[in-house]
């Protein structure tokens, strides 16, 4: 169960890190002008990656 645990927080950590990839270094109020609230993957951002990208935060962690 505990290595089941350890897969679950690290899928999480990457879909909530490629969520908030595209929006990294902006404020709220940019992300709020630029796409409303965010509630799905979108690409481009700051590096102008695809959808879905993690970064180095996840790739560090895995």
């Amino acid at each position: 169960m505990e290595l089941d645990q350890a897969r679950e927080v690290l899928l999480r950590l990457a879909c909530g890190d490629a969520l908030g990839r595209p929006v990294k270094f902006a404020t709220a109020s940019e992300i709020a002008a630029e796409h409303g609230r965010l509630d799905e993957m979108v690409g481009n951002g700051t590096w102008n990656q695809p959808a879905g990208t993690i970064t180095d935060d996840t790739e560090q962690a895995l």
